[in-house]
């Protein structure tokens, strides 16, 4: 209908292709003051120390300074670090998000700007996602940043597991003898709700496991559903599923 989405995706979205001006939900942003405009409001700072054998000998939590951040006025961040003689230090410059949302497996989080490295410390973009007791879960996203910069994109899949909230944002670990900064701008984060239809729930945002109902079904662009099973696609409304079965139509 002229309208910039496809049949599919304003389908996907719950609505009527056949009208205009009707749009798929935007994801839910998760970052803010990402230009600094307020300060270093919502942003924190932990670091990390270990010593000569990789065992942490101290972690702090606070606030970030114009030490640690130097942002121009046109929002461009950038963030150093040098290596103790001691030992290893990891420092993260982060957002927590995510709290409070209701976050469930399946939905999918991006975090996206543009970066640039310089040193030869670790430079690294991170989801970390965190558990109950604060401690990160083996899903925790690292991308390791480039001296040419460029815009960069991570994203990940919530899997099942005891997740209590996530952060996003950069890493250095300098070791002595390194050092090393990050240069950043144009951040932004977004969580996409997981795809569910007739109490299943997708890990991909595209297929349900519906077990010895119907298999394996492509939901992404209900209430058309793609069924290997039956190699076609059928026409299935979320509606029409019901604890007795469901009124399902096919393509002749």
């Amino acid at each position: 209908d002229g309208d910039g989405f496809t049949d599919g995706e304003e389908v996907a979205a719950g609505s009527n292709p056949s009208y205009r001006r009707v749009t798929p939900e935007a994801p839910l942003q998760l970052l803010y003051n990402t230009d600094f405009s307020d300060g270093f409001d919502s942003w924190g700072l932990v670091i990390q120390t270990f010593d000569a054998t990789g065992v942490q000998t101290a972690i702090s939590f606070t606030g970030i300074t114009e030490d640690e951040l130097t942002v121009t006025p046109d929002g461009i961040g950038t963030f150093a670090l040098s290596g103790s003689r001691s030992g290893t230090i990891e420092k993260f410059i982060e957002q927590a998000t995510g709290v409070n949302r209701g976050l469930e497996p399946g939905d999918r989080v991006t975090f996206r700007g543009s970066a640039r490295s310089t040193g030869n410390a670790i430079t690294e973009a991170t989801i970390l996602l965190y558990d109950f007791e604060g401690n990160a879960l083996p899903e925790t996203l690292y991308e390791p940043l480039s001296p040419e910069g460029g815009e960069f994109s991570i994203s990940l899949t919530l899997q099942p597991s005891d997740i209590q909230g996530l952060t996003m944002g950069f890493r250095i670990k300098a070791e002595s003898g390194t050092s090393g900064s990050i240069i950043f701008s144009n951040l932004s984060a977004s969580l996409e709700k997981a795809v569910s239809f007739a109490g299943y729930t997708s890990l991909d945002g595209q297929w349900i496991d519906t077990g010895d109902w119907l298999g394996w079904l492509y939901v992404a662009e209900a209430p058309w559903i793609r069924s290997p099973q039956f190699e076609q696609w059928i026409y299935l409304p979320e509606e029409n599923v019901s604890e007795n079965g469901a009124w399902v139509f096919f393509l002749k």
